[in-house]
């Protein structure tokens, strides 16, 4: 069974580990988390959410996938999106993106910076746009920011 959650309070240890854990797993060195980044991250008003898997052989659950993202300035960024491994291709990653696309309505301007094609191909999927090429955002890896417009409504 697996559940999605909204975590109010970051600087719980359990989350840190988890996700340097995943981080560590999931991308290479230049593109994951240190502790001294996510300790800056977790400065600003970050919104993370985890995905819990359950495990039936000791009956507890643990951290399989997260997303973080926060306001800066006028939009709302997407920080980090990962998923171990063994837990892909069951949309996963899907389903924390539409939870961004819901978190983020409330700004005029949604951004994030993608280094693999699938991200690249989601975004772009709901509408993100290429605004900039950035060749060595994560050191020697480049990233994509990518950006959407949200509509406003005006009263």
């Amino acid at each position: 069974m697996i559940s999605i959650n909204k975590v109010r309070n970051i600087k719980i240890e359990e989350y840190k580990r988890a996700i340097l854990y995943i981080d560590k797993r999931c991308y290479k060195r230049e593109v994951r988390f240190n502790e001294e980044v996510l300790e800056y991250l977790l400065t600003k008003d970050t919104t993370l959410y985890v995905v819990n898997k359950w495990n039936n052989i000791n009956d507890k659950t643990h951290i399989v996938a997260y997303m973080m993202c926060y306001e800066d300035d006028n939009y709302f960024y997407l920080s980090s999106v990962a998923v171990l491994k063994k837990y892909r291709k069951e949309g996963l990653g899907k389903i924390l993106f539409k939870k961004f696309l819901v978190e983020g309505r409330k700004y005029k301007t949604l951004r994030l910076h993608a280094i693999n094609p699938i991200m690249v191909t989601m975004a772009e999927r709901k509408g993100f746009k290429i605004i900039r090429r950035n060749k060595n955002y994560f050191g020697k890896v480049g990233a994509l920011l990518m950006e959407k417009q949200n509509e406003q409504k005006r009263k």
